[in-house]
C-alpha cells in the first residue's frame, strides 16, 4: 500500500484519503503430494529407435511422435549431414547452433549445380533455419541478395540413426536421405 500511495503523492502532489482496509489472514498453502513416477526400463542406454509413419491418411500430420523430449526442441536423430538417395549430389546438413527465435541452422548444396560446402557463404545462400514440430520441420531458406526467408515445410515420414525420409508439403514431393559419417 506504500508504494501506492507514494506513486499517488508523487504524480499528483496531494495525499487522498485512503480508507483502512482490514488484513485478511492467509491460510497456509497445504503442499501437493507427489504423483508417482510411472516405471521407465532405464536398462538401455542406446540412442532411441528408429520410428516409421504411417499415417491413416497421407499427407496429415494427426499424431506427434517425434516430438522432442519436454527439454529438448527437437528430434536429436536429424543431426548430422544428408545425402538423397535419387539425387547423391544434394546434400543437408542439420546443425545444433542456434540461431535463434527457436530455430537451429541447417545448410544444402548440389554438387549438379557446381556447388560444394566450401562454397557456401556462412549464413548466406544454401543455409537455412530450421526447427521441428511434431512431425514436421520448418525450414526458412535465407539468401545472399535480401533479408526475407522463403518458408518450407517437410513432414517426416521416417527417421533413424541412417535414414530420413519426408515430404515436402508445398509440392508433395517425397525425399528419401541416406545420412553420411563423417
Amino acid at each position: 500500500m506504500d508504494f501506492v500511495q507514494d506513486e499517488w503523492d508523487r504524480l499528483t502532489g496531494q495525499t487522498p484519503e485512503m480508507p483502512d482496509i482490514p488484513q485478511t489472514p492467509q491460510t497456509p498453502v497445504k503442499p501437493e503430494t507427489p504423483k508417482p513416477t510411472p516405471k521407465v526400463d532405464d536398462t538401455t542406454t542406446s540412442a532411441p529407435e528408429a520410428v516409421t509413419v504411417e499415417g491413416p491418411e497421407e499427407g496429415t500430420n494427426k499424431f506427434n511422435i517425434f516430438a522432442a523430449a519436454e527439454d529438448e526442441e527437437y528430434n536429436p536423430l536429424i543431426i548430422g549431414h544428408w545425402q538423397c538417395v535419387d539425387r547423391p549430389t544434394w546434400h543437408r546438413v542439420y546443425t545444433e547452433e542456434y540461431s535463434g527465435n527457436g530455430y537451429y541452422w541447417g545448410k544444402e548444396w548440389d554438387e549438379a549445380e557446381d556447388v560444394t560446402e566450401e562454397d557456401l557463404v556462412d549464413y548466406g545462400n544454401g543455409w537455412y533455419e530450421w526447427k521441428m514440430d511434431g512431425a514436421d520441420v520448418l525450414e526458412l531458406a535465407t539468401s545472399d541478395m535480401s533479408e526475407s526467408r522463403v518458408p518450407f515445410i517437410y513432414t517426416i515420414k521416417k527417421l533413424s540413426d541412417g535414414d530420413l525420409i519426408y515430404i515436402e508439403q508445398r509440392s508433395s514431393d517425397k525425399r528419401v536421405f541416406k545420412r553420411l559419417n563423417e
